[in-house]
């Protein structure tokens, strides 16, 4: 939605922006830019572009980044292998038909889309990002950057329509499209706390990169096409009888001691290993059920279903029955 009528006498219409309303909020992120105005206009265009992007029915993600010079930006980004797709003027319009070009291409997040706005024209494409589940993403390098100018904005949708902002000032903004104002259903809150909880019986000399394993496993979950159940138990204490109707692995999968084996050895094999966990991990909350992991980040069982009490309590008498 860009726009809202509201009568202000009868036979008249006033009509509010929400893009004009836009642009009004985010004049600290495009003040270092050249043709703040037209930065303005092109930058309220991607928010709602992405905060409504779809293909064929599905939400999609792309992270998108908007600056005035591509080599600063890979800098900051730590990415690399950038590929032009385009260029053309600086309008809207040139901004729709590349964000249709490019978006679909990053939305596995391998990929993330730039545009670049120079004197005259706009450029874009789409560069490759660190695929590492030990290495803060692009977005995330771009929330720990503190420059004094503001030149290089990211903006992401998290969940929903609930779009990021960030600069590499430290200024941010999240904008919630939904109308939802539901403070529990914040996406990077959601993530946090995630975050926090998964990795807070590990060993502080590790907590740091299991932090950086699961916050990449959070941002899929929530970009997931579908309701994902996840828990997380204590590591002190064996899988709870509750979960027993759903596959408990023979052993649990110790990411911490994986990232460990990483960071002494530094061996590729080791390396792809870590991947191949972040990538399973994915396809385990994918399925029905809840996913069950410990407060150390190991991977203890997963297609879980909870009985209900009288489940329960007919399994207890069969179990007596049966003695």
């Amino acid at each position: 939605m860009t726009g809202v009528c509201v009568p202000t006498s009868p036979g008249a219409l006033h009509i509010l922006s929400f893009r004009n309303y836009l642009q009004l909020n985010i004049a600290t992120f495009i003040k270092s830019f050249k043709d703040a105005n037209t930065i303005a206009d092109l930058l309220s265009e991607l928010i709602l572009l992405i905060s409504s992007y779809q293909e064929e029915g599905t939400k999609l993600f792309p992270a998108v980044f908007l600056a005035q010079d591509l080599k600063e930006l890979m800098n900051l980004t730590h990415s690399k292998n950038a590929i032009p797709v385009g260029h053309g003027a600086k309008d809207r319009e040139h901004l729709k038909r590349a964000f249709r070009q490019c978006a679909p291409l990053a939305e596995s997040r391998e990929w993330a889309v730039y545009f670049i706005a120079d004197d005259t024209q706009l450029h874009y494409g789409i560069f490759l990002n660190d695929l590492s589940p030990l290495s803060p993403t692009p977005f995330e390098r771009l929330r720990q950057a503190k420059s004094k100018e503001s030149n290089i904005i990211g903006i992401s949708k998290l969940g929903g329509n609930f779009v990021e902002l960030r600069a590499n000032n430290g200024e941010f903004q999240y904008l919630n499209l939904m109308g939802d104002l539901d403070e529990s259903a914040n996406p990077p809150k959601l993530i946090r706390n995630f975050t926090k909880r998964v990795t807070s019986g590990a060993r502080e000399e590790i907590k740091s990169h299991l932090e950086l394993f699961y916050y990449r496993v959070g941002v899929n979950i929530l970009h997931a096409t579908h309701g994902t159940l996840v828990a997380v138990v204590n590591k002190e204490h064996p899988s709870p009888e509750i979960f027993h109707n759903g596959i408990i692995l023979d052993k649990p999968i110790l990411i911490s001691e994986g990232i460990s084996q990483f960071l002494s050895s530094n061996n590729i094999e080791d390396f792809q290993k870590l991947l191949a966990w972040n990538h399973l991990l994915s396809m385990m909350t994918g399925m029905d059920g809840i996913t069950v992991l410990n407060t150390e980040g190991s991977i203890i069982a997963y297609n879980c279903f909870i009985k209900n009490s009288l489940q329960l309590q007919r399994t207890k008498e069969d179990r007596k029955s049966t003695r």
